[in-house]
């Protein structure tokens, strides 16, 4: 048996568990539509640092140093762990990081005085598609229990328990749980930062 008290703040539990399983879930829009700009400018300077070595190996006469060869290699590889998210937790930075939009290329056509020109426009990726967070709405949970007051507590049970201390299995126990999840409106936080790439969007597309 247990408490009844205590199976109503073990459902509370759960619930509230879920919720924030379901929120945090709602955060993972920031690693799909941004990526980490300090990540990129690190990921830029290492290929620059590889990019020098080499030039430097392709411009040496003779066999390389040993020293130039493990630099080149070095950055290389801390270029290839940027890539990949394999980077060294110590050395990320300790301020929260700034975050950059994943945007996509995408032509329009420009009316010139040479003549029509097409012209390159960055749109985030934020701005193309629908963004909606789902929210839990309701949860209902129904159970068949025996119900029994012990020193002025309530307790319940979900299966009969014969003298001898065995579970009867004879006894019918169905429980019931409903978990209703629904689209909830966009954090207006988040609406404000969308509108505001739309407006960046609306001054470089031509006319």
């Amino acid at each position: 048996m247990i408490r009844f008290d205590s199976f109503i703040q073990s459902l509370q539990k759960a619930v509230t568990d879920a919720s924030e399983a379901v929120n945090q879930k709602n955060l993972d829009i920031l690693n799909i539509y941004f990526t980490d700009a300090d990540a990129e400018s690190s990921i830029r300077g290492s290929l620059d640092d590889a990019l020098d070595h080499l030039n430097k190996i392709l411009d040496s006469k003779g066999r390389p140093s040993s020293t130039t060869l493990k630099n080149a290699m070095n950055a290389f590889r801390a270029a290839k762990q940027g890539l990949s998210g394999e980077e060294d937790e110590s050395e990320r930075p300790v301020n929260p990081r700034a975050l950059h939009p994943v945007t996509v290329t995408v032509q329009f056509p420009e009316n010139t005085a040479s003549g029509i020109v097409m012209r390159e426009v960055a749109v985030p990726l934020l701005t193309l598609v629908p963004i909606r967070m789902p929210t839990i709405e309701e949860v209902r949970f129904t159970s068949n229990f025996n119900m029994h007051v012990i020193e002025d507590d309530i307790q319940i049970e979900f299966n009969a328990v014969r003298s001898e201390g065995m579970v009867d299995n004879n006894v019918q126990n169905d429980g019931k749980l409903e978990v209703i999840l629904k689209p909830g409106e966009t954090p207006e936080g988040l609406t404000k930062l969308i509108e505001g790439y739309e407006r960046a969007l609306r001054a470089q597309i031509p006319g």
